[in-house]
């Protein structure tokens, strides 16, 4: 195992330790499936909540949604279609949606199935004995997969 030591870069320091573009990237992919795709749309959503709430103040360096822009184009995650002149997302961009959107879903799974596994107790009988009852903690881990969306 290997380190490597350099100097602290301390705007990694700053709210949630994401850097200005992961921060603005998260924002924006939730921006994109609202608006179903259209960049353009999405970017004045963005442009209106950081003049609103002022976003991009909370970076040093003076990093803005020009530079978020600028960015995108350079990971490939947009760019410009001469024949239509519009900003379309990448094929790069649309995997990351769908995984964002898989984890989303299978965090969300696993929390119903937690929750369902700890809320049902088993029914016993007159005996003491385990009763099986259609429901019951047998019957869902007997299940491979619950799927609840």
């Amino acid at each position: 195992m290997y380190f490597k030591y350099q100097q602290w870069d301390e705007r990694f320091s700053k709210g949630s330790g994401k850097n200005p573009f992961d921060t603005l990237w998260d924002l924006f992919q939730e921006l994109l499936t609202i608006s179903s795709g259209d960049v353009d749309q999405a970017l004045h959503w963005l442009t209106e909540l950081d003049n609103e709430y002022g976003m991009t103040d909370q970076f040093e360096d003076g990093y803005g949604l020009g530079d978020f822009v600028e960015e995108l184009e350079e990971r490939g995650y947009i760019r410009r279609d001469d024949e239509t002149q519009t900003v379309v997302i990448t094929r790069k961009t649309e995997r990351s949606l769908r995984q964002r959107s898989w984890k989303r879903s299978s965090r969300t799974c696993k929390r119903v199935v937690w929750a369902v596994t700890k809320r049902i107790t088993p029914v016993k009988d007159a005996n003491d004995n385990p009763k099986h009852v259609p429901g019951s903690r047998a019957t869902i881990s007997a299940t491979s997969t619950v799927w609840v969306l």
